[in-house]
């Protein structure tokens, strides 16, 4: 009887312990789930910091120039580079928050929140990729021999024009549906429609590179917004 009894408390602590692990792993998720919006402020944060240490904002050097940036310091490059990198991780967990967070709002089979999430998804692997060619450019330039003015040239405009194109367009599409859901939803606010719409349009328009300023807004706004919602 006493080594029942000795067994049934053994038994009756491991399940409590189990519990209490299980608790521990919600509440941290549940905290987890409340700061993930916040990922795209955090994208924004690194972009920008990512493109200050890098220092460069010429367009269209010549072979020249576009040595002399990357050769002066390619540390910087190299630095500036990486921490993109991050920031396209960032924007791509950003685009999972919205697409959680609109797909509950939806009615239907969700189109629209699937297409943002795709947006939000390609805008994060442009991102990266325009860091990349940035990140290479350095790492070439520190190799022997230094990098070829046309390998600098290209990377520097593979850099420049990923990010002020394909990004844009991309973010047009994450942004896009975003209007489109706040007019068709009572639950979003109204800032998110029509602005929004303003904002997408102009993204993908022959000044799109100068409407990214008003993209990195917005997805400071929305960050900020979620998880207002989320706590």
């Amino acid at each position: 009887m006493t080594i029942k009894r000795g067994f049934y408390r053994m038994w009756l602590l491991v399940k409590l312990v189990q519990l209490k692990i299980n608790l521990e792993a919600e509440m941290n998720n549940s905290r987890l789930e409340k700061f993930a919006p916040l990922t795209g402020t955090g994208a924004v944060l690194l972009m920008i910091v990512a493109t200050v240490i890098f220092g460069a904002f010429d367009f269209l050097p010549s072979p020249e120039r576009a040595v002399e940036i990357f050769g002066d310091n390619p540390m910087r490059s190299m630095t500036g580079g990486f921490l993109g990198l991050y920031s396209g991780i960032l924007l791509i967990w950003f685009a999972g928050s919205v697409y959680s967070f609109f797909s509950r709002q939806e009615s239907g089979d969700g189109r629209l929140s699937m297409i943002g999430f795709g947006g939000g998804v390609a805008s994060g692997i442009a991102i990266s990729a325009g860091f990349t060619a940035m990140q290479s450019a350095g790492m070439r330039a520190s190799a022997v021999g230094g990098i070829s003015p046309e390998a600098a040239v290209l990377l520097y405009d593979l850099f420049g024009f990923i990010l002020g194109q394909m990004a844009a367009f991309m973010l047009a599409v994450f942004i896009g549906a975003a209007a489109i859901m706040a007019q068709l939803s009572n639950s979003l606010p109204k800032w998110m429609g029509w602005p929004s719409g303003v904002v997408a349009i102009g993204l993908i328009s022959p000044i799109g590179y100068i409407v990214l300023v008003f993209a990195v807004v917005w997805l400071v706004a929305v960050s900020f917004w979620l998880y207002k919602q989320a706590n």
